[in-house]
């Protein structure tokens, strides 16, 4: 008769690993873990405080520039404009001072120059807060080097990124006339017409009325139902 196998013995011994013998085991890993997070937080800190100070110092040279450009000292203007836009690279006043600065440069004439540097501003995808006036900025220098069809481009993405909607219909208006001025008559009557359709409440309603009968030649057949007066 076959004797009975007796299972193997169980081994009792091991319990669970209490934690703190680990970390015990393993201190250099946990206090180089430690250290590392210290690192990072503290990193994090100070690339804050360091942006802080340097958007408050910014803004303070900014200021500077904006007090010659107000006592109209084109010149110095520009001068200050520049040195926030180069040595302040990244925070928002450097922005506004290089839409500053290309205004200053329309007024002295150098509107190739402006455009280029306005192109440079949008390209980067600034915020909409700066990407608007550089849009129109860029829509006005194209114009006055009878550049119309690239200007009412410009205009139409300053009304796309427009938060307000008297703002949308202004940039339209200027899209509208810059079209005009290209030839591009059908442009010109679908940001018209967008205008009398979507922005009816806004100031540039009546003058897009206007432009947009001139468009189509006082043929009113197409237009949008609340410029034929419900005919």
């Amino acid at each position: 008769m076959a004797t009975k196998t007796e299972a193997a013995p169980v081994d009792v011994t091991e319990q669970a690993q209490d934690p703190m013998d680990w970390i015990k085991a393993h201190r250099r890993l946990v206090t180089g873990a430690a250290v590392a997070l210290a690192v990072v937080a503290g990193g994090a800190w100070l690339s804050v405080t360091t942006a802080q100070r340097k958007e408050t110092a910014a803004q303070q040279a900014l200021e500077v520039a904006r007090n010659a450009f107000d006592a109209n000292n084109l010149p110095g203007a520009a001068s200050e404009f520049q040195r926030v836009a180069q040595t302040y690279a990244g925070t928002r006043a450097a922005n506004e001072a290089q839409i500053a600065l290309n205004q200053v440069r329309m007024i002295n004439g150098q509107n190739e120059l402006a455009i280029v540097s306005l192109r440079e501003l949008v390209a980067a995808n600034p915020d909409p807060v700066f990407a608007v006036p550089a849009q129109g900025l860029l829509g006005a220098a194209l114009e006055n080097v009878n550049r119309p069809a690239e200007a009412g481009e410009a205009f139409r993405r300053a009304s796309e990124l427009a938060r307000v909607d008297y703002l949308k219909a202004e940039y339209l208006l200027e899209a509208g006339r810059a079209y005009v001025a290209a030839g591009q008559d059908q442009k010109a009557k679908e940001a018209y017409e967008q205008i009398v359709t979507d922005y009816a409440e806004t100031p540039s309603m009546t003058e897009a009325q206007v432009r947009l009968a001139e468009v189509l030649g006082g043929d009113l057949s197409s237009a949008p139902q609340s410029l034929r007066g419900g005919s």
